[in-house]
């Protein structure tokens, strides 16, 4: 419904920076400013559909796996466990819970940019092929391989790439050895940032 002038007056702004907006009950409201800093944002558990709150430069999560034994099977991907935060602006990640995702907040759907590492060796193997999966089974990339030169040495990787995610979507990271099922040394970090809605 229109705010009509009759209406608009009788809830007129008093103090620099207030709004009129509507309440949801065809009537108009005002919305004190906010503070300073902070960003106009929709949250419908408000009586006016909007609040302000602090703005954030950076939304996302970065998590890493020290350098530790992994089991791994032939053929068999294994998705990587990720103990350790750097940070967790939304909560993305629980470092004990299903710790092998970063899963998307609610109100958060978006494109991110997903990067990240993997090491891996310590067994004479000949090839590692790695994945990136959504919600356990759409392939985000499927890459090429970890070259393992031999017992002792390791061979790695990096990626980075962009893909759409909605809220509840999660991502997990995967590695696969080619030939030999063995107790491999793996270390990894996974990362994923909000870039743009």
């Amino acid at each position: 419904m229109a705010i009509t002038k009759a209406t608009a007056s009788s809830v007129a702004p008093a103090a620099k920076g207030d709004l009129v907006v509507g309440s949801g009950t065809n009537d108009a409201a005002v919305l004190g400013v906010g503070t300073n800093g902070y960003t106009l944002v929709a949250d419908s558990a408000q009586s006016t559909g909007l609040k302000y709150a602090v703005r954030q430069s950076l939304i996302g999560v970065s998590c890493t796996k020290l350098a530790a034994t992994t089991s791994l099977t032939d053929g068999v991907i294994s998705y990587l466990t990720f103990p350790t935060e750097g940070y967790d602006t939304n909560a993305f990640h629980d470092n004990s819970t299903n710790n092998t995702r970063i899963t998307i907040p609610a109100g958060l759907g978006g494109y991110y940019q997903i990067s990240g590492f993997v090491l891996a060796g310590g067994v004479n193997n000949p090839t590692i092929k790695y994945y990136l999966r959504k919600n356990g089974s759409v392939e985000v990339f499927q890459g090429g391989y970890i070259v393992d030169a031999g017992s002792g040495l390791y061979g790695g990787f990096s990626f980075c790439v962009v893909a759409n995610l909605s809220a509840a979507d999660y991502i997990e990271l995967g590695i696969q050895p080619g030939a030999t099922s063995a107790s491999y040394s793996v270390q990894a970090a996974f990362q994923a940032t909000l870039i743009g809605v």
